[in-house]
């Protein structure tokens, strides 16, 4: 994409008034409550979609949080407990990311999967870093690397 094709986009963005996407209201309750260390399991629980919540037990039994044949994790709250919040937090801005660019047209589908795709590899690549280089707050680095690229993906559609 040339340069005036893109400056004429982003004006045309602004002049009709068109806006970002916006994350859930799942993920802006899944942060406020992850962020309170007073808050109980049962309330995470029920701030929960059923998109995070299904995705919160397919990750905890999986193999990478140890899961195995011999444990079958089906509280959402034992999850949660296994995965961490950390996790939770990106599992839950990952949906987000995923249905706010939900595209029908085959050709625009693709796009947005290329820019999907790199933004979640600059997410892992930025936590990555940030371990590497004992930062303390991992989570919000894969937010940042997950969201670099956001206006790209506003102009693709």
């Amino acid at each position: 994409m040339e340069k005036n094709e893109i400056r004429s986009q982003i004006e045309e963005h602004l002049e009709t008034g068109d806006e970002l996407p916006f994350f859930s209201v799942t993920v802006k309750k899944l942060l406020e409550l992850t962020d309170d260390p007073e808050t109980s399991l049962s309330k995470i629980v029920s701030a929960m979609d059923t998109s995070v919540a299904a995705t919160t037990l397919k990750m905890a039994n999986s193999v990478y949080f140890g899961g195995s044949n011999f444990r079958n994790i089906k509280s959402l709250e034992h999850a949660i407990m296994v995965i961490g919040f950390d996790s939770l937090r990106e599992l839950a801005f990952n949906a987000s990311l995923i249905s706010m660019f939900k595209e029908e047209d085959d050709e625009l589908k693709k796009i947005i999967q290329i820019h999907l795709e790199h933004c979640f590899q600059v997410g892992i690549s930025s936590k990555l870093l940030a371990s590497l280089f004992n930062y303390e707050n991992r989570a919000q680095c894969y937010v940042a690397g997950l969201l670099h690229d956001i206006g790209k993906l506003s102009i693709e559609r």
